[in-house]
């Protein structure tokens, strides 16, 4: 599947309240670790994450979804969708004890 916008829904309007954050890839520690992005998200009322994983990685460390946070297991044009509706993508850095 290419990407393109004029075949899935528009970008979002800019009044819009809420900013949608999108993370796809890895999610095990230390590479790939998303437990302070979770933790700094999930009481946050003006945003929102949706994190596209493997369903093994997402078992292993048994994360927790929220209100505003949700994890999703697809590809292609499910997942090209999905990012269409966001408006930033997430990284993860190394972590470093």
């Amino acid at each position: 599947d290419s990407f393109s916008q004029s075949e899935h829904e528009p970008i979002r309007s800019l009044d819009q309240e809420k900013l949608n954050l999108f993370y796809v890839g890895g999610c095990t520690p230390d590479l790939y670790d998303l437990r302070i992005i979770i933790d700094g998200l999930s009481d946050v009322d003006g945003c929102s994450l949706t994190i596209f994983t493997r369903e093994d990685e997402r078992s292993a460390q048994n994360y927790t979804t929220t209100k505003n946070i949700r994890v999703i297991h697809a590809s292609g044009s499910d997942m090209l969708n999905e990012l269409a509706k966001s408006d930033a993508l997430v990284m993860t850095y190394p972590y470093n004890k």
